[in-house]
């Protein structure tokens, strides 16, 4: 896995296709659930050949990992590929507290590197902290 918030996986279940469409079905409810003794793990669609699920759980997690999946029959078996990804606000926030935490490093090293003293800059630098 690389330092990115998605990926990519193949799994091998035994189970058959509709058998295994059923058990992910059960283990999926319609909607996320404030209850923390809602039984279902997981929420979302599962339909025909593909579903896309998030972790059931009772507090609000931008980071939480969206699962998109497609099943595919193998034999009497089915391949499962697999797709993870963080949630679309969780990567825009991250992009933006990233890239404005890289501009004191940028500015530290323009005068560092530009023949000025670190204390010139250490004012800006602070700004951001």
């Amino acid at each position: 896995m690389l330092w990115l918030p998605f990926d990519k996986l193949t799994l091998y279940s035994p189970m058959p296709l509709p058998e295994l469409r059923a058990a992910l079905e059960a283990q999926c409810g319609t909607g996320p659930s404030l209850r923390p003794q809602e039984p279902k793990t997981f929420y979302g669609t599962v339909e025909h050949d593909q579903f896309r699920i998030l972790r059931s759980i009772w507090f609000s997690n931008a980071f939480r990992p969206v699962i998109i999946g497609r099943l595919r029959p193998e034999g009497s078996a089915t391949l499962i590929h697999l797709r993870l990804r963080m949630m679309v606000f969780g990567m825009v926030f991250m992009s933006i507290w990233i890239g404005v935490s890289l501009i004191p490093v940028a500015v530290a090293l323009l005068s560092f590197f530009g023949g000025n003293t670190p204390f010139q800059s250490v004012h800006f630098i602070l700004i951001a902290f």
